[in-house]
């Protein structure tokens, strides 16, 4: 049986301690919620990620 997280894609941010608590990176192909309180940087990371590709 397959381990949790262990065969799902991911996408590596680039930010080391979100790649970290992500499990290695932003799964592709699937929604992913963001959050945080105001001023945290919730939008600069969405706007990074977009740039970024």
């Amino acid at each position: 049986m397959p381990t949790a997280g262990k065969d799902i894609e991911k996408l590596v941010s680039g930010i080391p301690g979100l790649d970290h608590i992500a499990s290695g990176g932003i799964p592709r192909g699937r929604t992913t919620l963001v959050s945080g309180t105001a001023g945290s940087g919730k939008t600069v990371l969405a706007v990074q990620f977009l740039v970024e590709g």
